[in-house]
């Protein structure tokens, strides 16, 4: 057998940012909740539930005046609402680039354009994005996806990307919108 060492390895910017920050706030308060796995790495996410963070699955399971760690994927707006009504603590890990996209899709749909984001439509990254524009985007993963999409030549669209999204296949997507759509905003 034959092994080849990557040339990068690790975990990319956002995620290590992410990391970085909840460990120091670990060393100052063990009492805080993450909204979802930390990362996706189980023994790094032990690590830190051994510290003494506690992971749960919604905002609602975090009682109110306690710290919240808003991992490196980002959330819908809505989070935020809800953790500034239960008065917690941001502690707001988001990918500086994920935060990008979100104010992207907030400004494009606040002024009228219909969202696009290529993407998983399930993982955490998309929903939060998604979040952004009232959960109103056309989440799409193949081209095939973008083939079925239904339309509407008279409207505005402004197209985002997954952070981690093969560029060949975001080229790709926008080679076939731009023929499709007079009036789209690609945003990479």
């Amino acid at each position: 057998m034959k092994v080849k060492i990557a040339k990068e390895a690790g975990f990319c910017f956002g995620v290590k940012r992410a990391m970085k920050m909840a460990w120091d706030e670990l060393e100052l308060n063990s009492d805080i909740y993450a909204l979802g796995p930390l990362i996706h790495n189980k023994q790094a996410v032990q690590r830190y539930e051994d510290k003494g963070l506690v992971t749960v699955d919604t905002i609602n399971d975090i009682p109110n005046d306690k710290s919240v760690i808003i991992r490196s994927h980002g959330v819908s707006s809505d989070i935020y609402d809800k953790a500034n009504s239960n008065n917690l603590n941001i502690i707001d890990t988001t990918c500086p680039f994920v935060k990008k996209i979100h104010n992207i899709v907030k400004e494009f749909y606040e002024k009228g354009y219909k969202i696009i984001i290529i993407g998983d439509k399930n993982h955490p990254e998309i929903i939060g994005i998604n979040g952004w524009c009232e959960n109103s985007a056309l989440i799409v993963k193949s081209i095939d996806d973008v083939n079925s999409l239904n339309l509407d030549n008279n409207s505005k669209y402004c197209l985002v990307a997954q952070t981690t999204l093969n560029l060949e296949l975001y080229n790709e997507i926008v080679n076939i919108l731009s023929k499709k759509l007079d009036n789209i905003t690609f945003k990479n």
